[in-house]
């Protein structure tokens, strides 16, 4: 084992400071449930939100003038006592937030919570971030859910969740907390007005995953975008410190310029995928695993070519259940949280606070446990990945030999046709 651990980790404290530049995140992502998504409509023309057409048969969606960073949803039906509005803070565009707040829209639904919704896009437009949230603070919204760990760490550092006045906060589609340092465990509530949900799985459930699909695995290959920080926080380095207890070597391949036209990610994985080959020339004792750093998810292509470029390859695995999707560019398997079981979880905290049954700083971190599986058999075989029974019970989404999804959701698929 090197010593490149404890190196890394000295040199991302180092790097430490400020996050990324959030208007440079802006990303185009495959719907988890592999469905087309709609273009932007008369009724959702912004570009950085873009709903499920069904959600607008109980939406009316309606643009601000003069605020292209706002979208306001207003339900059709909204029942008998619809409460405040609900404030929904972005941090920037991806279709793995449009995932998130098509769930939530829908949970409200099914759950009589007829509350108007008014989206918000931070990298968009910061200004009016604040002064949403500061009316907020007035009692403008019944609740606020903050969408991804940008807009998460931005109400916190700002204090927007503490003291006794203003609404109650829920995070959505952020890293874990407590490895960001915002919250003390997963067993206890905040204590401030935010409830928090992890889109992470805890480290050593991965590892122990990844030794039954290897269980001689020498070393794991993790890509990620540096610009990530919280990424970086609670996947890389957390994989780094469990590596280097169970004698697992962590490669880290991480990637600075995430511009699809840019080399960078070709060279720096095709030089990792050499080093990886000199000492385990049939790819049996090893794996690539692409982390939540949504910015390289554009690159999966660029991955399975490098990974292949000798025959059948390094297996290509994810965190994110929405890169498995049966197609030529899709993983082989993911163990993590889809992004519709984390929003579930933010739905049935905001439920609790909305209906008085809990304080949002009572509730503990939600966590999707045990963690969600998706397979591809079809990329399995070709990289000759074998698949345990266990891991075929618990997937939540298959896709056959064929590519066809076969399991939707945990349930059978019928009539499923290739993709």
């Amino acid at each position: 084992m090197s010593d490149a651990a404890p190196r890394s980790l000295a040199r991302r404290a180092r790097r430490r400071g400020s996050l990324p530049a959030l208007a440079a995140a802006a990303l185009v992502l495959a719907s988890i449930a592999g469905e087309p998504r709609a273009a932007p409509t008369e009724e959702s023309p912004l570009d950085w939100v873009t709903l499920d057409p069904s959600r607008l048969r109980s939406w009316t969606a309606r643009p601000v003038p003069h605020q292209p960073g706002r979208l306001e949803l207003t339900p059709r039906h909204p029942g008998d006592s619809p409460g405040p509005p609900v404030l929904v803070v972005f941090s920037y565009q991806s279709s793995a937030y449009d995932t998130a707040i098509d769930h939530i829209l829908d949970g409200f639904a099914k759950r009589g919570l007829g509350r108007a919704f008014d989206l918000i896009n931070l990298a968009y437009d910061e200004a009016l971030v604040r002064s949403r949230l500061a009316a907020a603070q007035e009692g403008a919204y019944g609740l606020v859910f903050t969408m991804g760990s940008e807009a998460t760490d931005f109400v916190l550092a700002n204090g927007f969740v503490d003291g006794p006045r203003g609404p109650a906060f829920v995070s959505v589609c952020a890293k874990d907390p407590v490895r960001l340092g915002q919250v003390a465990d997963y067993e206890h509530g905040s204590g401030r007005r935010i409830a928090f949900t992890s889109l992470d799985v805890p480290t050593a459930v991965h590892l122990s995953y990844f030794k039954m699909l290897r269980p001689q695995l020498e070393r794991v290959g993790v890509i990620f975008a540096e610009a990530n920080e919280s990424a970086i926080r609670t996947q890389v380095e957390p994989l780094i410190e469990a590596g280097a207890r169970d004698g697992v070597e962590i490669i880290e391949i991480g990637i600075e310029d995430t511009d699809p036209d840019s080399s960078e990610l070709r060279e720096r994985l095709g030089a990792a995928i050499e080093a990886i080959h000199d000492e385990d020339p049939d790819f049996e004792r090893s794996l690539l695993w692409i982390t939540g750093s949504t910015s390289i998810f554009q690159h999966v292509a660029t991955i399975h070519e490098l990974a292949d470029a000798d025959g059948p390859g390094l297996p290509v695995l994810s965190v994110s259940p929405s890169l498995v999707d049966g197609t030529e560019d899709g993983v082989a398997l993911s163990i993590g949280a889809s992004f519709e079981q984390n929003a579930e979880l933010a739905v049935l905290h905001a439920a609790k606070i909305l209906r008085g049954e809990a304080r949002a700083g009572e509730l503990e971190v939600g966590v999707v446990t045990p963690p969600d599986i998706s397979i591809d058999f079809r990329r399995a075989r070709e990289t000759g990945l074998r698949v345990p029974f266990r891991f075929f019970e618990q997937a939540s989404e298959i896709y056959d030999y064929h590519g066809r999804r076969v399991r939707s959701e945990g349930r059978k698929v019928e009539g499923a046709e290739p993709r």
